[in-house]
């Protein structure tokens, strides 16, 4: 406490490990062969690209509508020294909205595994000089009634 956080590569390689061998056990699930699914949402709640510009549309809505906006490219943290493209799709309908959460999915598989790599070897630091050492600020959220609590040692 008092020191700063620390993380390093090198120092959590066995939980990066693991992590990544249950990443890539994952599969892609391809729910356009489900009879059930098509039936629920092929051509319903149709959204024309027009109409999801005009409505004020975000996130995977407009892009299941053909449209290719992410919040994420405008620089958003470190997204944008990963290097991705916003998951789009043509439906503008039920399925594609789903498809897109979907394929969202093993797109961020895809940047923690890219995130993971590109994490540098040795220590990184962030010292805290506000707080002397034996001293700390945390904060807890029980029951979602946020508590800032300042701890002495």
């Amino acid at each position: 406490m008092g020191q700063g956080v620390f993380l390093h590569k090198d120092a959590y390689s066995h939980l990066l490990d693991s992590d990544l061998w249950l990443l890539n056990r994952l599969s892609p699930m391809q729910p356009e062969g489900i009879p059930a699914f098509l039936s629920k949402t092929v051509g319903k709640g149709v959204l024309s690209k027009k109409d999801a510009v005009h409505s004020g549309a975000v996130g995977p809505v407009i892009r299941a509508s053909g449209i290719p906006q992410d919040m994420r490219n405008n620089g958003y943290e470190a997204y944008g020294e990963l290097d991705f493209e916003p998951v789009v799709h043509e439906n503008c309908d039920v399925q594609g909205r789903v498809l897109v959460r979907l394929d969202e999915c093993y797109q961020s598989i895809d940047l923690i595994k890219r995130a993971i790599d590109q994490l540098p070897d040795g220590p990184i630091a962030v010292k805290n000089e506000q707080f002397p050492d034996g001293e700390a600020i945390y904060r807890s959220d029980p029951r979602w009634v946020t508590q800032d609590r300042y701890v002495e040692m």
